[in-house]
């Protein structure tokens, strides 16, 4: 397994699970496979085994070709029954899909003032910025986030790189900007502009973008 991330252990975990149920004929007992995923070492992630198990349930019903979406409170014994109705389907539904229980809502502030901030003379961050929305604070520099147009020229003005422009793993992986943060700050995807290359399925450190 070297090389390979925690989030494509788990995967691969979920999908032999799965594939074994299906192979052996056993998908009547598919409501007990988070608890036995959790049960076989898959606790270390979340706050709890309970919110890892409601995220393995989601990975579960991906791995049967199920839209998230549409299928919040349904039963993984519910979605057995509709497989045939699911793959019907298949050719026309989307193929990347948000895991929200698992996104993390990353912060949105894209401009970050660090403590390596040295409150130097020069003030070169604030000379630079053309919306006046840096000043001193507690002899650091701070950010207006009111006047602020994320045009990053302080990034570029501080000679300590005391200034960050961050921006979600999510959405820097994603070239045609189908991603933004949408309700609760989680993450969403634009299916009109999603073009399913997976950029940002590889891009999430926390496992929250999958495909079907």
């Amino acid at each position: 397994m070297s090389g390979l991330s925690e989030i494509i252990v788990i995967k691969r975990k979920v999908l032999k699970e799965l594939a074994t149920l299906a192979w052996q004929d056993r998908m009547k007992e598919i409501d007990s496979l988070p608890r036995k995923l959790t049960n076989d070492g898959i606790t270390n992630y979340r706050c709890c085994e309970y919110r890892e198990r409601a995220i393995l349930t989601d990975r579960i019903k991906l791995g049967m070709g199920a839209i998230l979406e549409e299928n919040d409170d349904v039963r993984l014994s519910s979605l057995v029954k509709d497989l045939n109705t699911l793959k019907n389907r298949e050719q026309t539904l989307p193929i990347v899909s948000i895991i929200e229980k698992a996104c993390d809502r990353c912060p949105i502030d894209k401009m970050v003032v660090t403590n390596a901030c040295r409150n130097c003379v020069a003030h070169n961050c604030l000379n630079a910025c053309p919306r006046k929305a840096i000043e001193i604070v507690n002899n650091r520099a701070y950010i207006n986030k009111e006047l602020c147009v994320e045009c990053g020229l302080c990034v570029k003005a501080c000679r300590f790189g005391a200034i960050l422009e961050i921006e979600r793993p999510c959405s820097r992986a994603c070239a045609v900007g189908a991603i933004s943060p949408g309700e609760n700050s989680s993450a969403k995807i634009d299916h009109e502009k999603c073009v399913e290359c997976g950029a940002c399925i590889a891009a999430c450190p926390f496992g929250a973008i999958s495909d079907r």
